[in-house]
């Protein structure tokens, strides 16, 4: 529903763990390899390879989905680029 406020849910590797560097998954993907890939599917666009594009495109949708941000100003790019 679009009135009600987001839901902040955070992925985390271990429940049990409180120490950061064992909370957070191990497969993570940074933003600067998001937006690579992202700079590649606009290639693949402007080369007019639109399905290659498309692959590429939604790759960088899925792994936005388990980016995880360190900062405030991290969390907003993620926003921006999604």
């Amino acid at each position: 529903m679009p009135s009600l406020p987001l839901l902040h849910l955070h992925i985390r590797r271990n429940i049990a763990e409180s120490s950061l560097s064992r909370v957070l998954p191990v497969a993570v993907r940074t933003l600067q390899s998001i937006r690579s890939e992202l700079a590649e599917g606009y290639r693949f666009v402007a080369g007019n390879k639109l399905p290659e594009a498309q692959t590429t495109f939604r790759s960088v949708l899925q792994a936005l989905l388990l980016v995880a941000v360190s900062s405030d100003d991290e969390g907003k790019e993620v926003n921006y680029l999604s």
